[in-house]
């Protein structure tokens, strides 16, 4: 009768146990390509679609636009209503993220604020849209109101519309609003959603 050793039975448990660990780092390590190598696909359509596609649409040549960092960068818009800075940043590879920003804050002179029939006071509008994988757009809003003698901002007014066109006046990002404010949302909203159509419509490729 064959007899093996206690020494060998541990030699070819080690064995067994060596080829079984370096079997799940295998499979772990193949999963982990292809879910990156799949996930890049996603993004590049992505990247293409929405970034490319915003670029073509606009006409805009992203070497020639001004830009006050890497990231962002600006281009005039004006449709002969509405005039602002068109902010956009590129999205980061596989990160399937890609903003646009109507901004009349930034620069004041060059832009048509928002005007109220409760007051004198104007309202220069930061309209900040926000693309995930899905394609529909979030909105986060924030319009600085001004004075006519005042050349600088000491009041905000935010809110959010989710990606589902939910108006959310209350968020954790977002100040509590007083009446007066909601007062000026409600005469202002009709401007609003008339920019959040522009950038839906002839801005963004959704």
């Amino acid at each position: 009768m064959l007899k093996i050793s206690e020494k060998s039975v541990k030699k070819i448990s080690f064995k067994t146990a060596a080829i079984a660990f370096a079997a799940v780092i295998i499979t772990v390590t193949t999963i982990f390509i292809i879910y990156g190598i799949k996930k890049h696909e996603r993004w590049l359509e992505f990247y293409d679609k929405y970034y490319i596609g915003f670029l073509e649409k606009n006409n805009i040549d992203e070497k020639t636009s001004y830009s006050r960092d890497k990231d962002i960068r600006y281009v005039k818009y004006d449709d002969g209503t509405y005039k602002c800075m068109l902010r956009y940043t590129k999205p980061e590879p596989d990160d399937m993220h890609f903003g646009i920003v109507l901004d009349a804050t930034s620069d004041m002179e060059c832009s048509i604020p928002l005007k109220t029939s409760l007051s004198d006071k104007l309202y220069y509008y930061y309209i900040n849209a926000y693309l995930t994988e899905n394609g529909r757009p979030a909105y986060y809003i924030y319009l600085d109101e001004v004075s006519p003698e005042e050349s600088i901002s000491y009041h905000q007014i935010g809110f959010k519309i989710d990606n589902e066109g939910n108006i959310l006046l209350k968020n954790k990002d977002i100040p509590e609003l007083s009446a007066d404010d909601k007062a000026v949302l409600n005469d202002l909203m009709p401007e609003i959603m008339k920019l959040k159509d522009i950038i839906e419509n002839e801005i963004l490729v959704l």
